[in-house]
């Protein structure tokens, strides 16, 4: 009896580390997938910010491109 008696012992034992294991990994998981989200947001709103830049930059080179062909001072 003493020797099944450890071997409940050592699967609840196992059971114990399958658990701990099973909740760090499932912590790790959720710290992840926040950490996922929050570079995701991050890389959203420098696109948009790079694209007003390119936006802007679209309308500086075609005014400086107008303002070259036209006269200057009414010259």
């Amino acid at each position: 009896m003493d020797s099944a008696q450890a071997g409940v012992g050592s699967a609840d034992s196992a059971n114990q580390s399958a658990k701990q294991q099973y909740k760090a990994l499932k912590d790790r998981y959720r710290y992840v997938k926040r950490e996922n989200e929050l570079l995701a947001a991050e890389c959203d709103a420098a696109a948009t910010k790079l694209n007003r830049l390119k936006l802007g930059k679209t309308i500086m080179i075609d005014a400086a491109k107008a303002e070259q062909g036209s006269p200057r001072g009414g010259e």
